[in-house]
């Protein structure tokens, strides 16, 4: 008897902003949370990597949790089976996430929770590039992003 492989579910989330300089640049801190198990993020300014999230992954319930305090200009990158993720700060309390896939939106369906608003699916923002999917979005303080992976079938990056 086989057992049927729980899909994986990840929600990425601004959980503050602060402004950090004189120069008014924004920090966001930001959680993610997952149903799998993953490696704290590595983080990287304008493309080279500075270091490791200080925050370690942990579990909580049934989900594992870990997160990272990005200044502008810097971005986090993570690898959360079958996903891969990143997440940059924009600015202005905006933060872009980046999910590389294989299958498109046939295996993956990416959605924008906001308090008080219906979900919004964000299946407009899916390009592929050399047989492998992308997914982009832009999120605000208030909002959460939701990858959830559709099929029960292994998919390897």
């Amino acid at each position: 008897m086989t057992v049927p492989k729980i899909p994986t579910i990840v929600d990425i989330e601004i959980c503050a902003c602060s402004i950090a300089y004189r120069d008014s640049r924004l920090t966001a801190d930001f959680r993610i949370t997952s149903t799998v198990e993953f490696q704290r993020p590595i983080i990287y300014t304008l493309g080279f990597r500075c270091r490791t999230s200080e925050a370690h992954t942990r579990r909580s319930g049934d989900r594992y949790i870990s997160g990272a305090l990005l200044e502008t200009y810097q971005s986090a990158q993570t690898r959360i089976p079958p996903f891969g993720i990143t997440c940059v700060n924009l600015g202005d309390a905006l933060m872009a996430v980046h999910v590389r896939m294989k299958g498109g939106m046939e295996a993956c369906r990416v959605t924008i929770l906001q308090d008080g608003k219906k979900p919004r699916i964000n299946d407009d923002d899916f390009f592929k590039s050399e047989d492998i999917w992308y997914a982009t979005a832009v999120i605000g303080r208030r909002q959460t992003i939701r990858v959830e992976e559709l099929t029960g079938k292994e998919i390897h990056i």
